[in-house]
């Protein structure tokens, strides 16, 4: 275990390990991104014995405000920062300078992702719009622009069934993002996304999947026709179409803050003849993906629209992050100032899928990927595991 004081003046919001590993970038309330790095150094003055340890490598400075999310590229090679300030910067961690600043968000901009193929950038703000980047190839780095701004969802007037995908609204980039009326475009519709009081949190962290075919987008909202109460919910949104959702996951009490994938494929299970549960997305093999509100986390996969555990209760206070290790944990930060560790017994999620039945076109994304032992737990030797008071098997 490692504490890494003395570079930051200010509280941490966010910590993000780059796919390689061989870097970490944190983010804090002093507008700055801190690139970290692994170092040889003595265990005691005087001995040549070495010990691995993290180090500050540099500076990433750009924002004038707190720094709330971080995203890395696949090939670690590119980060992306949000902020307070309203804006969204790309960095070249490993020159140490800003390659493109991403603006126009009129609130703070509270999560971000890259999409691993590169080709998308997705950020989130409290004004309640999501802004789609889409790159151009600039002659030494990528460029990205403005693609569109989603806002509004449109209300579905045609007697299609309920599971279907229902249209929404897509905003101009010039549009005026402070319209609330539910007419748009002369159609009926909603805002899609939670204001400020209804998503009493800092953090809206969105991400991609692991190979990169959908997004989830958290601290959304649902009503399934004018007058109705809305629902929280996160929406789902394939790259294929990142004009409208796809799907939407449902039933939380409290506003949806954040998603993160696990990092592996996994085998398919066996159709069950006794189960009416419909796949969220057909696909040749399955994935494992964490939402967290702010007092429940819900554990999902791709072969189901019904989520296969519910954890709740492990905390004192609200929930502000997740992720997945690369193993077979989840990891849990809460504003009551502790962490927990979830461990799940041995192929919970299934076979790992092996690196010769990953689809060509994104066997890149996975190059590592036998290079990591599932079952190596050596890391967390020194962890202490919370107990976890409840979960739900469903």
């Amino acid at each position: 275990m490692y504490s890494l004081p003395g570079v930051h003046q200010s509280t941490v919001n966010v910590v993000r390990f780059s796919p390689n590993g061989q870097f970490m970038a944190s983010g804090g309330d002093d507008g700055v991104v801190v690139l970290w790095s692994q170092r040889q150094r003595d265990i005691e003055f005087g001995k040549t014995e070495k010990k691995l340890a993290w180090a500050c490598n540099r500076l990433l400075r750009g924002h004038s405000a707190d720094v709330y999310d971080i995203s890395w590229s696949s090939d670690s090679k590119f980060l992306v920062s949000c902020s307070m300030d309203g804006s969204a910067i790309i960095f070249n961690p490993l020159k140490g300078k800003a390659v493109q600043r991403l603006e126009g968000h009129k609130k703070t901009v509270q999560g971000c992702a890259i999409d691993p193929l590169m080709k998308f950038i997705i950020t989130l703000s409290a004004d309640r719009t999501a802004r789609v980047y889409k790159t151009t190839k600039g002659k030494t780095q990528p460029q990205y622009f403005l693609h569109h701004t989603l806002k509004y969802r449109d209300y579905d007037t045609s007697p299609k069934p309920t599971a279907s995908p229902t249209p929404m609204a897509i905003e101009k980039p010039d549009e005026d993002s402070s319209i609330s009326s539910q007419e748009h475009h002369g159609k009926k519709s909603h805002l899609m996304f939670a204001d400020e009081t209804e998503c009493c949190a800092f953090f809206r962290r969105t991400e991609w999947s692991p190979d990169g075919s959908f997004i989830l987008l958290p601290a959304s909202i649902y009503k399934s026709a004018p007058g109705e109460k809305p629902i929280f919910t996160v929406y789902g949104f394939t790259r294929k179409n990142l004009n409208q959702p796809s799907f939407h996951l449902p039933g939380f009490e409290k506003c949806p803050i954040g998603v993160r994938f696990c990092p592996y494929l996994f085998r398919k299970d066996p159709p069950d003849p006794t189960k009416k549960n419909a796949e969220l997305l057909d696909l040749p093999y399955k994935m494992v993906f964490a939402i967290a509100s702010l007092d429940v986390i819900a554990l999902y996969t791709t072969q189901s629209i019904l989520p296969i555990a519910l954890i709740k209760n492990v905390h004192y206070h609200s929930i502000t992050d997740i992720t997945f290790s690369k193993d077979k944990y989840l990891l849990i930060s809460s504003s009551d100032g502790y962490c927990s560790v979830i461990g799940f017994s041995e192929k919970i999620f299934g076979e790992r899928l092996p690196i010769s039945e990953i689809p060509q076109n994104i066997i890149q994304l996975f190059q590592d990927y036998d290079k990591i032992d599932i079952n190596d737990i050596s890391q967390f030797n020194k962890a202490v595991v919370a107990p976890v008071t409840s979960i739900y098997l469903i």
